[in-house]
């Protein structure tokens, strides 16, 4: 599924916090038995702590928990956007995040 260009979400991490966002969230999941894939996850939350240190948290989860299917992190922020999208933009994106995931030997599936 191709989205059009128009669709794609802002890149620039800078402006979207600083313009567009008012709070957020995301966890990033790797697969605890690939040093690789520890590694490069630890080396993306050290640069979001570098980038943001709203609400540091330094909590890796080394296996699944709750229902998180695989070791994880989660990051929080804020910034100062005037409307927060709506529960079904957040559905959109997710789907589409989903999408694209599942199109990934590699990806977990996410839970149900």
């Amino acid at each position: 599924m191709m989205i059009p260009p128009q669709d794609l979400p802002d890149t620039d991490v800078e402006r979207v916090v600083a313009q567009r966002t008012k709070e957020w969230h995301f966890h990033i999941y790797f697969l605890t038995q690939s040093p690789a894939e520890c590694e490069a996850a630890l080396k993306l939350r050290d640069a979001v702590l570098r980038l943001r240190r709203d609400v540091p948290l330094h909590r890796v989860n080394k296996s699944p928990m709750g229902p998180h299917p695989a070791g994880s992190y989660e990051r929080l922020g804020w910034s100062n956007r005037e409307k927060e999208p709506s529960i079904a933009e957040r559905a959109a994106y997710g789907k589409q995040v989903e999408e694209l995931l599942s199109k990934d030997p590699e990806a977990a599936p996410a839970p149900v």
